[in-house]
């Protein structure tokens, strides 16, 4: 699925921070139809996340009619969670009190109204790994 492809490539390891282990977020795609046309806004729900993910106008180039069928208008997500490991300032750990934290950003409301696009886990390795 393109959305699964471009979600995993549009991470920009240089700018994910270190000290946080874990990451959510949901992606929404609206598309509204216009004359075999579609006009298309996206949002990413976290904050955080918008400073390091790099593929919200990747996602606009996806043809998304098809999914649509006779509708005019339909809303998509796509939620992600992003493991950070390796870093100096964490050491592999992730503190389980803030999970239900981290984890917030893949719960949407009203998502009945929604098409779901699927969902998706990333590992990033931030250690700096020596040829010796």
């Amino acid at each position: 699925m393109a959305v699964k492809k471009i979600v995993g490539e549009s991470t920009n390891a240089y700018k994910v921070k270190d000290s946080t282990a874990i990451y959510s977020y949901t992606i929404t795609i609206n598309v509204q139809r216009e004359k075999n046309m579609q006009k298309i806004t996206t949002s990413i729900n976290n904050p955080e996340v918008q400073l390091f993910f790099d593929g919200m106008e990747k996602l606009k180039e996806i043809d998304y009619l098809p999914l649509m069928g006779k509708r005019k208008k339909m809303t998509f997500f796509f939620s992600t969670y992003l493991l950070v490991y390796g870093s100096e300032s964490n050491r592999n750990t992730v503190n389980l009190s803030e999970v239900p934290k981290a984890i917030r950003y893949l719960f949407i409301p009203n998502k009945n109204e929604m098409y779901d696009l699927g969902e998706m886990g990333i590992k990033l390795d931030k250690k700096v790994y020596y040829n010796q």
